[in-house]
C-alpha cells in the first residue's frame, strides 16, 4: 500500500462529498483502512464533482488465484446524478 497525506484537501467536500461507496473483493480480505483509503482517495480525485456522484462500486479480483503475480483487476462502477453510469476497468 502507498502512504499519501492528502492535508486539507481530504477535508474540503463537506456534505457535498456524501455518495454511497462500496468495495468488493471476493477474492481476498481488504481491511477497513484499505478500503477508507481507497474511499478517501476517490473523493479527493473527484474534487468538484464528487456532488453528481451517488453511488460507487469498485470491485477487486485476484486473476491468476494462486499463481502469483501482479494480476489484480479493479473494476470501478460510478452512478451519477440523472446520467448513465460510468465504468472504469484497470
Amino acid at each position: 500500500m502507498t502512504t499519501t497525506a492528502m492535508g486539507k484537501r481530504a477535508s474540503a467536500g463537506g456534505d457535498a462529498a456524501r455518495f454511497i461507496f462500496e468495495m468488493h473483493a471476493p477474492d481476498f480480505h481488504v481491511p477497513q483502512d484499505v478500503q477508507r483509503w481507497f474511499e478517501d482517495k476517490a473523493r479527493v480525485r473527484l474534487g468538484k464533482f464528487t456532488r453528481w456522484v451517488e453511488r460507487m462500486r469498485v470491485f477487486v479480483r485476484d486473476v491468476n488465484g494462486s499463481r502469483r503475480g501482479v494480476d489484480q483487476r479493479v473494476h470501478i462502477d460510478c452512478h451519477l446524478a440523472r446520467l448513465e453510469p460510468v465504468e472504469v476497468v484497470e
